[in-house]
C-alpha cells in the first residue's frame, strides 16, 4: 500500500491531465451539471440550505467539531479538553469593544482573595478564579493570601473575597480569642471596603462546633454580596441558615465555577492501578466521600450495575469516622476483583491521568450545594452523573441535559448509566458537543472574571449604600 499522488485528489488544479476531481473549491465553477448529475447537486444545494436555517453553526460549535478531530491525533492523557486555542478565537465570541464596555474604574480597584492561589494549588477552582481576575481587571490590580485579611490597611478602592471563611484560619479551629479578632476585623474592613463571600457549602467545617453561628452572622452583618454558583442555590442556602440574622438580607450574585483547566498545566505523572487496566467500563467515585451515606450508595450503584460489564473505582479521601486508618489501608493494599477503593488524596499532578483512563463520573453528593467534580467531568469531557439536588441539578440540565438521578435512588442512577454506554454513536457525541459548548461559554475563565467583576460592582454599590444609612441613622 502506497499514498496516491495528490492530483488523484486535485480540487485546485485544471490544467491538470490526469486527475480525479472533486467538484468542492475552485475547482467547482469549472464543471456544470447536467441531467441527473443536475438534480443530484440541486438536491445536495437544499438539503443544505434546510440544514443552516434549522441549525446555524456558531463559532463554538465549529471550533468543538476541530479540537475533536484533533483529539484523535494526541495521547488523551495529555491533550487539555478546551483551553489550548480558545485564546486565539476569543476575540471572535467576545470583541474587544464588547470587554471595555461596562469596565468602568475597574483599573482603580484592588481585589484581595482571600486564598493562597497558585498554579499548585490544592483546589483548580481558584487558579481559574485568579486567572480569570487578572484577565479582565489586570494582573495588578489582584493580590491573593490569607495574610491581607489579618493585616492589610484596607481603603476604599479595595475589595475583599472571602472563598471559605475557614481558610482565613488555616483550616484549624480558632481559639475565643482568635474568632473574637476575626469579628473585630469583618467589621472593622467593612467600614471602608466590600467584603464578597462565596457559598461553596452549607455550613462551615463541623469541627468548628457552635463558633460557626458567630461567624456566619458576622459574616451577615458585614458583607456586601453573597456569590452562589447557582440560582438554585440562594433559597436552600438562605432557609437552611434562617437562624443567622439578616442573612437572607445580603443581596446575591451567580457566578460560574470555572473548569479545571489548570491541571492540564501541571507535569503530568500517571496514575496507575490494576483497576485501571480492565477492559470493563469505569466509573470513577473523585474526591471527599463525608458520609456514610455518600459511600453505601456508590457501593449500591456499583452492585446494581453489576460486575460483568462495570467496575467502580474509589479515588479521594473518606471522613475518618466513616472508615479507620488500618481499613483504608488494607483497601488500598488488596482488591478482590470487585469495586475498587483507593480512599486517599490524589496528587494533583496524577488527576489527569486517573480521569482520563476512566470512562465517566459518579457524583454521590447529599445535602451540600454543588460538587466540583462535576465541572472536572466536563473539563475532561466524561459523562457526569448527579443527583437532583441544587446547583448540581440546574447546571447538569443547562450543561447536558441528563444524567440525573433522584436523591438516593439506586436502581435510578444505575440504570441511567447503564443507557448512557448503551447509547449511540452519534448520542454521544452530540452529549460531548454540549459539554464543549457549556465549556467555552460558561466556565471559561474569562467569563468567570467577567461575572467577578459584576458581582464585585454589585457590592460597592451595596457597600455605599450601607454606608449612606449608616450615616443617616
Amino acid at each position: 500500500m502506497q499514498l496516491l499522488d495528490t492530483r488523484w485528489n486535485n480540487t485546485f488544479d485544471p490544467a491538470l491531465a490526469d486527475y480525479m476531481r472533486h467538484y468542492t473549491g475552485p475547482l467547482r465553477n469549472e464543471y456544470l451539471f447536467e441531467g441527473e448529475e443536475k438534480e443530484a447537486w440541486d438536491q445536495i444545494l437544499n438539503a443544505l440550505t434546510v440544514s443552516k436555517e434549522s441549525g446555524p453553526v456558531d463559532i463554538i460549535t465549529s471550533y468543538a467539531e476541530l479540537k475533536d478531530v484533533y483529539a484523535y491525533s494526541a495521547p488523551a492523557e495529555q491533550f487539555a479538553s478546551f483551553d489550548e486555542c480558545w485564546e486565539q478565537i476569543r476575540q471572535l465570541v467576545f470583541p474587544s469593544r464588547a470587554q471595555s464596555a461596562s469596565a468602568g474604574d475597574w483599573d482603580k480597584y484592588n481585589v484581595y482573595v482571600a486564598e493562597e492561589v497558585s498554579d499548585t494549588s490544592p483546589n483548580a477552582y481558584v487558579t481559574t478564579l485568579r486567572d480569570g481576575l487578572e484577565r479582565v481587571l489586570g494582573a495588578r490590580n489582584v493580590k491573593t493570601g490569607v495574610d491581607a485579611f489579618w493585616n492589610h490597611n484596607f481603603s476604599t478602592g479595595d475589595v475583599l473575597h472571602i472563598e471559605w471563611i475557614e481558610s482565613l484560619f488555616r483550616w484549624k479551629v480558632p481559639s475565643e480569642e482568635t474568632l473574637a479578632q476575626f469579628e473585630a476585623r469583618m467589621h472593622e474592613i467593612a467600614a471602608t471596603s466590600p467584603i464578597i463571600y462565596t457559598a461553596h457549602n452549607f455550613d462551615l467545617m463541623p469541627t468548628y462546633g457552635d463558633s460557626r453561628v458567630r461567624m456566619l452572622q458576622s459574616l451577615a452583618d458585614n458583607a456586601s454580596l453573597v456569590c452562589h454558583l447557582s440560582e438554585a442555590n440562594i433559597e436552600p442556602y438562605n432557609r437552611h441558615h434562617a437562624g443567622i440574622t439578616g442573612l437572607k438580607d445580603v443581596p446575591t450574585a451567580v457566578v460560574p465555577h470555572g473548569d479545571y483547566q489548570p491541571y492540564f498545566r501541571l507535569e503530568s505523572e500517571p496514575f496507575e492501578d490494576a483497576a485501571l487496566q480492565s477492559e470493563k467500563i469505569k466509573i470513577l467515585v473523585f474526591g471527599h466521600i463525608r458520609t456514610e451515606q455518600e459511600l453505601n450508595f456508590c457501593l449500591d450503584v456499583g452492585k446494581a450495575l453489576g460486575e460483568d460489564r462495570f467496575q467502580l473505582i474509589f479515588a479521594g479521601a473518606i471522613h475518618p469516622d466513616i472508615l479507620h486508618w488500618k481499613e483504608l489501608h488494607r483497601f488500598r493494599d488488596e482488591w478482590d476483583g470487585g469495586a475498587r477503593r483507593i480512599h486517599l488524596k490524589v496528587p494533583n499532578e496524577q488527576v489527569v491521568s486517573l480521569v482520563s483512563q476512566c470512562d465517566g463520573m459518579l457524583v454521590p453528593r447529599f445535602d451540600r450545594l454543588n460538587s466540583g467534580v462535576q465541572f472536572l467531568a466536563y473539563s475532561m469531557l466524561k459523562p457526569v452523573f448527579v443527583p437532583a439536588q441544587n446547583s448540581m441539578e440546574e447546571v447538569q440540565n443547562v450543561a447536558v441535559g441528563a444524567g440525573i438521578f433522584a436523591l438516593g435512588d439506586v436502581r435510578g442512577a444505575a440504570e441511567m448509566i447503564r443507557q448512557n454506554f448503551d447509547s449511540d454513536i452519534s448520542t454521544q457525541i452530540a452529549q460531548s458537543f454540549r459539554i464543549h459548548s457549556f465549556n467555552y461559554k460558561r466556565q471559561d475563565p474569562y467569563v468567570v472574571g467577567l461575572a467577578h467583576r459584576a458581582a464585585y460592582q454589585k457590592a460597592v454599590e451595596s457597600q455605599k449604600l450601607r454606608k449612606a444609612e449608616l450615616v443617616t441613622q
